[in-house]
């Protein structure tokens, strides 16, 4: 697997949908009509349909199966990284053999081809596996860093493998591109290519000719787009600037274009050599990896993350929770993108049961509430760390995470502008709801039944059609508690920036996402970074309540850090100085605070509260503090 996101922009998205309607289940395992005999049959025009919005487009599916599969997995290493040779063309690599261009053949990894066949009817049950988990596409490697090709590429004697013909794959002159494209055109799910652009193995590279390996590459997508109907995904994989210089970079967006009129490139091929890249290179949609994206309603994106721990099979692999996968899909679905899960097949072809079997419960789940996930849009709340939403027209999904701590069956909706006309619970029933002067819904929540799985889940129905115009409101951010000493007091802090005064964290909202405004930032370069509080008087002080920020991976900023109460003022710049001075007592956090974390100082008298990092350099953000008398 590829590297990492990116903020590239530039939006399309394809307009043609398939219409083949889905065929009766094939068998589970191993069963039904092989490629050669349905090849025929099910081949149709490739689409040509013109582009439109990215964002609708994914949002249309929101789940899909990322299959990593090929020779790899008949030695249960990793796809592509699990190959313990040198790496030709990743200039990066540090460490031995990867680095080692005299290292050019794994004996293990490097002949496993000559043994790879999958059983007759696995494509079937792979993308039975897919509608069984609720999935509406499915995106397969075609070819990976090793350079073997899933297909029956025209050029495969001039690569790394030139003897394929004569193995049992050759021989049997199938092609597992056209199997799985087959399948999932017989289910109505959608079918994507994923394609490295590293090529490790390949001679061309090797000997450092790019320019000829730019032709072979070439060759390669032609035929990927030429060979299989519609394709609506072109993933690409590995393509790094410094890597890829020579690789003429407007044919890698342009000639599957042309071919794909309808396709949706994402952004791991955008760069190819341009320090700036050019808007039209920048690919359809991001790519975060083995993590959930940060909400982004502007820019289309897709989390890519693993049923287990590798991406290609190996045995006894961990399974992830059913809870777990449930919360990723709401997560990235709430968050206004997809999720990509990945499976890894065994050398059979066969997904494993336990994959299986878990899959099948997320599609249970998805049978019962994907009504809130498919064709929904993220929003038009941010998600906190309570709840999240998604709507489409006039109803909006909340996903309770967990209920508010200081009130745990009192909702409270913001104001949207927008008159709220009906609240329903997942089987229906009415939820009692008042509307605010300002505006503002609370939703009675006493006595309801709102499971959906691992969250709960309740439906909110408005008048009009909802939209993004009034993203940024609140959505139930627990309020501080009664008797919070810091709210409106005086704060200071070292330095700010990107607007994040200090006050932020005593306006009493504890909302952790940065773009409600409702949360601090200093200079990034702040060394030891500082926040405090004046209460204005002193108090017997107990517990301490610090509110992290939630949105992305920001949270992990405020770390590792140190809460100092003292009488009087908290003057010294340097943590050690300022936490040793006569009549401070100080209190550490190790790891990352949450929302919130809660110090108790056991009555110190205190008038002033700073919270300080150990970081030499770096921004200190905070949500909320709430600070209290001792009890």
């Amino acid at each position: 697997m590829p590297q990492s996101d990116s903020p590239a922009e530039g939006v399309r998205r394809r307009s043609i949908l398939l219409s083949v309607p889905a065929a009766g289940a094939a068998a589970a395992v191993f069963g039904g009509t092989t490629q050669a005999e349905a090849a025929p049959a099910m081949r149709r025009p490739i689409a040509t349909g013109q582009r439109v919005d990215a964002q609708e487009a994914l949002a249309r599916l929101r789940f899909g199966l990322f299959v990593h599969f090929g020779p790899a997995s008949l030695t249960g290493r990793e796809t592509g990284w699990g190959r313990e040779a040198y790496r030709a063309g990743k200039k990066d690599e540090t460490s031995s053999p990867y680095n080692d261009p005299t290292k050019l053949f794994d004996p293990v990894y490097d002949v496993a081809y000559k043994s790879f066949l999958p059983a007759k009817g696995w494509a079937e049950q792979l993308a039975d596996v897919a509608v069984s988990a609720g999935m509406k596409y499915l995106v397969l490697t075609s070819k990976h860093h090793d350079g073997f090709p899933m297909f029956r590429a025209r050029n495969a004697a001039d690569s790394f493998y030139p003897d394929l013909a004569s193995t049992p794959l050759g021989k049997s002159k199938r092609d597992l591109v056209d199997e799985v494209a087959i399948a999932c055109r017989r289910r109505g799910i959608e079918f994507g290519l994923y394609y490295s652009g590293w090529d490790w193995t390949h001679p061309l590279i090797v000997a450092g000719k790019n320019d000829e390996y730019y032709g072979y590459m070439m060759n390669h997508l032609r035929q990927l787009m030429s060979d299989y109907g519609d394709i609506s995904f072109l993933w690409y994989d590995g393509i790094a600037p410094t890597e890829l210089s020579d690789y003429r970079p407007p044919t890698f967006h342009s000639v599957p274009r042309n071919l794909q009129p309808g396709i949706l490139i994402n952004n791991r091929g955008y760069a190819m050599g341009w320090a700036d890249p050019q808007p039209t290179l920048a690919g359809d949609y991001s790519t975060p990896e083995q993590r959930v994206g940060a909400f982004d309603v502007a820019r289309a994106w897709e989390s890519c993350i693993t049923i287990g721990d590798q991406w290609s099979w190996r045995p006894n692999e961990k399974v992830k929770s059913l809870a777990t996968i449930v919360k990723t899909i709401i997560s990235t679905a709430t968050g206004d993108g997809n999720l990509l899960f990945n499976v890894g097949p065994k050398p059979s072809g066969e997904v494993d049961k336990p994959q299986r079997d878990r899959l099948a419960e997320v599609g249970q789940w998805m049978k019962s509430y994907g009504t809130a996930i498919y064709g929904t849009r993220g929003g038009p709340i941010r998600p906190s760390p309570i709840a999240a939403t998604t709507f489409q027209d006039s109803t909006m999904n909340v996903f309770l995470f967990r209920r508010p701590a200081r009130e745990p069956n009192l909702l409270t909706v913001p104001n949207l502008n927008n008159q709220v006309v009906g609240v329903k619970t997942p089987k229906g029933k009415s939820v009692p709801f008042t509307v605010r002067g300002d505006g503002r819904v609370d939703l009675n929540l006493a006595g309801l039944d709102l499971v959906a799985g691992p969250v709960e889940l309740l439906h909110v129905k408005y008048r009009d059609p909802l939209s993004h115009e009034y993203l940024g409101a609140e959505l139930i951010a627990d309020p501080v508690r009664p008797g919070n000493l810091a709210l409106n007091k005086q704060a200071t802090q070292i330095s700010t920036d990107y607007n994040g005064d200090a006050g932020r964290a005593v306006d009493g909202n504890t909302d952790g996402s940065y773009f409600n405004n409702s949360v601090t930032h200093t200079t990034v370069d702040a060394k030891e970074a500082w926040w405090q509080v004046d209460l204005g008087a002193s108090a017997a002080i107990g517990d301490v309540e610090i509110y992290n920020r939630t949105d992305g991976d920001f949270g992990s900023r405020l770390s590792n850090f140190w809460v100092l109460v003292s009488a009087a003022p908290i003057t010294a710049p340097d943590l050690a100085t300022a936490r040793t001075a006569p009549g401070v007592t100080a209190k550490r956090q190790a790891g990352p605070a949450g929302s919130p974390t809660t110090l108790n100082f056991g009555g110190a008298a205190g008038r002033y509260v700073r919270v300080q990092l150990e970081n030499q350099s770096g921004p200190l953000s905070i949500a909320e503090v709430g600070v209290y008398k001792q009890s």
